[in-house]
């Protein structure tokens, strides 16, 4: 039986009431050395190409005015950094009812700092 790896056991993971899992963890966190972590992922970010629309164009502020004064590009992020959110999935329910449902979500991120 092959071992699942971390990525694809956050994947699986259905802890929480959310209608559409689709955690975004992007990257190798055993690989990587860089991790950007960011809030709740939007559905926008869900349900189109991540890096397009959670990073954002090339010519948008994000590569433009900050990735580009460090020398970093799409590429370089593509290959060297692990993406991830404090909520795992897209939570489209009101505040209170997130974070009581995305509570697991903080089980995930601990694992990944410890």
């Amino acid at each position: 039986m092959a071992i699942m790896t971390f990525i694809e056991k956050i994947r699986r993971c259905r802890k929480c009431d959310i209608r559409f899992h689709k955690p975004l963890v992007l990257g190798d966190i055993e690989k990587n050395r860089f991790i950007f972590l960011s809030e709740e992922p939007t559905k926008d970010a869900r349900d189109k190409d991540f890096f397009e629309y959670y990073l954002g164009s090339p010519n948008g502020r994000f590569h433009k005015e900050w990735m580009s004064k460090m020398g970093i590009d799409i590429d370089w992020l593509r290959n060297n950094v692990y993406i991830t959110h404090v909520y795992k999935c897209c939570s489209e329910m009101i505040k209170s009812d997130r974070n009581k449902a995305c509570a697991q979500c903080l089980n995930w991120l601990e694992k990944k700092i410890f």
